[in-house]
């Protein structure tokens, strides 16, 4: 629940808080987004670092 000041001053600046809302959720949703895809690419930053490439071509 918001404050009673809160919820005044919200009105007199006539701010729209289901945008603004909708808005921050997006924004930290991306946030999260990004950090899973940092994740993934530090795995597959490992996995590709223990692949030696000379020794893949010198087989063939």
């Amino acid at each position: 629940m918001l404050r009673r000041e809160l919820k005044e001053e919200i009105e007199q600046l006539g701010t729209n808080v289901s945008e603004t809302l909708r808005e921050a959720l997006e924004e930290a949703n991306a946030g999260h987004r990004l950090e899973e895809l940092k994740k993934k690419l530090d795995e597959v930053n490992t996995i590709l670092s223990k692949i030696d490439v000379r020794e893949d071509r010198e087989g063939r």
